[in-house]
């Protein structure tokens, strides 16, 4: 099985969060990845970081540590992320077109999203969450 890890859970393992180093280390390396945009969302953490250079040598060793795969954007993601976007607006509920994305590449890959956001990602059609 795999699973794609939403920002939230990398950022508290970055900052030492008990609950999320425990989780990430009990699963198989070859089962992790990430969006493109979750590595984006955390190279946009690095570059405000006070010292920039330090925080990319922590995200690299963290990413290489646990083996973890960065899935890019594809045409399937892409049509996920459409569909799923006009269904929530209908319905009047929003998510953000990062998290809309991350959330079409778990759907795609049949991937379990590991999240701090439970509540937030539920509303994604088809998703399947980690509890």
């Amino acid at each position: 099985m795999n699973y794609i890890l939403d920002t939230s859970v990398l950022v508290g393992y970055l900052r030492n969060v008990e609950k999320w180093i425990e989780l990430l280390l009990s699963f198989k390396p070859d089962e992790l990845e990430i969006s493109i945009i979750t590595y984006a969302e955390l190279l946009y953490g690095v570059a405000r970081a006070i010292n920039p250079q330090k925080e990319e040598e922590k995200l690299k060793a963290l990413i290489s540590g646990l083996d973890i795969e960065i899935t890019t954007i594809t045409e399937d993601i892409s049509r996920i992320y459409a569909q799923a976007r006009v269904f929530l607006e209908k319905r009047g509920e929003r998510l953000d077109n990062f998290d809309l994305l991350i959330g079409a590449t778990a759907v795609v890959g049949s991937s379990v999203l590991v999240t701090d956001n439970i509540a937030h990602f539920k509303r994604f059609p088809g998703i399947r969450l980690y509890k």
